[in-house]
């Protein structure tokens, strides 16, 4: 009795043979394989390696929830690379995200597979992350380390241009759209050459690579390998701000209104144009903006701000935008009687100065404009102080919004993340590093959270070389 135990002691993982090891962990979802991949190298090895995405998907297709992304957030990236102090060329060899679903911190695989010099995060969707280098953009799947870059898009790139990408996971395709007030170069007319920036909107689209016409009535030129510019514009907007979230089938751009104000515009995806309703936030003559990052949670757009003097924010609070989509030829229905809505807690706001116009067409434009918006929270004044310590205390940290699900999550730097629940409306600390955590983020130089979630997929829609 005494052997037979012995004998059952001494078989181990390490001694099933490799293809039963790859099937074993082929039944696995995808939030289970990122947490034992880290168990030792053969498993990360096998989980990595080209043959097991297809066994997975083929274990796994009976079961849809075992196929959909795993969704993690903050995501951190350490942005140096070989060695302390990231003296080397590939950058983001050590990632760290926040499992919700597990309430803990989780190491992501690294992307250190990355060309040289792609470092700039700008987005993510579908288990795919996008990167820049310069003027070019690159798409990569963290799991299956595939890579992907797109044409050039331009000779410069403005900083207020938002990265939005959309995936098809059954047509295994995607589209990438850049948004963003570029400087139009009209001496270049050429589709082979190309252009100093593009209008208000560029397009790429993997099922299409060649430059076409727009099926919009707006104006479309090609500019660049692949790309498509659309030229229209919202109305009344002096510029772009810096942030944008997609939201049942439209992009909501951070804007600066012609009068000063601030809102978003909406973009159409569809049919490619944009609304000709300008979503003003309620103006505040007490404070100035200091923060305005717009972000897409639970279906629904939000606004998160931040208002203050001279740098130094007094007040954050998150407002909801109650109307999506709206137009200005099929204007929101007329809000009901100011007792309703405060009996409900939500009230309708209009520019301060709508009187003030003196021109009875425009009043008529800004009464149907969707400038419904809700103060839904406010910064607790004790997580104010603690964001104010961190955010200005720490050298060189940054101030990171980002959405997911039913949590709106702010990132100052690495050292506190504030999460604000849509559902529980409540306001919460998440848990701290671990210790081992901390010393890789210190040798590797540091982390930056990003604005947008990482999701991880083995559904590659990638046109690798």
């Amino acid at each position: 009795m005494d052997e037979e135990e012995n004998s059952r002691e001494e078989v181990s993982w390490s001694d099933l043979p490799e293809d039963v090891m790859c099937r074993v962990l082929a039944r696995l979802p995808v939030r289970k394989l990122v947490q034992v991949r880290t168990v030792c190298k053969q498993w990360n090895s096998i989980i990595t390696s080209s043959c097991f995405e297809e066994l997975w998907t083929e274990q796994t297709s009976s079961s849809s929830s075992s196929q959909e992304a795993a969704a993690y957030f903050p995501l951190l990236l350490c942005p140096g690379g070989g060695g302390v102090g990231g003296g080397g060329t590939h950058y983001h060899e050590f990632c760290l995200a926040y499992d919700h679903t597990a309430n803990q911190w989780q190491r992501m695989p690294s992307l250190s597979f990355l060309p040289p010099g792609v470092r700039i995060p700008m987005t993510g969707a579908g288990g795919l992350l996008c990167f820049r280098r310069d003027t070019s953009l690159f798409l990569c799947n963290p799991l299956t380390k595939a890579i992907q870059e797109l044409p050039v898009i331009a000779r410069n790139w403005i900083h207020y241009a938002s990265v939005h990408l959309i995936v098809d996971k059954r047509a295994k395709a995607f589209k990438v759209i850049v948004a963003g007030k570029l400087r139009h170069n009209s001496s270049s007319s050429s589709s082979s050459s190309l252009t100093d920036a593009f209008g208000s909107i560029a397009i790429f689209e993997s099922s299409s690579c060649s430059c076409s016409s727009s099926s919009s009535s707006s104006s479309a030129s090609a500019a660049g390998g692949g790309w498509r510019s659309i030229d229209s514009l919202p109305p009344k907007v002096f510029s772009y701000g810096r942030t944008a979230a997609m939201c049942k089938g439209f992009i909501y751009c951070e804007a600066i209104c012609c009068n000063g104000k601030v809102g978003v515009a909406a973009y159409d995806v569809e049919r490619e144009r944009w609304n000709d309703v300008i979503h003003q936030v309620p103006p505040d003559d007490n404070a100035d903006y200091e923060l305005s990052d717009v972000v897409e949670c639970g279906g629904w757009i939000w606004m998160v701000v931040g208002r203050g003097y001279g740098g130094i924010i007094t007040r954050i609070y998150i407002l909801k935008l109650l109307l999506l989509g709206v137009t200005a030829t099929t204007p929101p229905p007329l809000p009901p009687p100011l007792s309703q809505q405060a009996a409900a807690g939500v009230l309708t706001l209009l520019p301060a100065d709508a009187n003030s116009f003196s021109n009875n067409q425009e009043e008529e434009e800004i009464a149907q404009q969707d400038c419904c918006w809700r103060r839904v929270t406010d910064l607790p004044n004790e997580l104010l102080d603690k964001l104010r310590d961190v955010w200005f205390g720490e050298d060189e940290s940054s101030l990171a919004i980002v959405a997911h699900g039913s949590r709106i999550c702010i990132a100052a730097g690495k050292s506190l993340m504030l999460v604000y629940n849509i559902i529980h409306d409540s306001w919460s600390i998440l848990p701290p590093f671990s210790p081992w955590h901390w010393k890789a983020i210190d040798t590797y130089g540091g982390a930056e959270p990003t604005s947008f979630p990482v999701e991880l997929s083995f559904s590659c829609p990638l046109q690798t070389n």
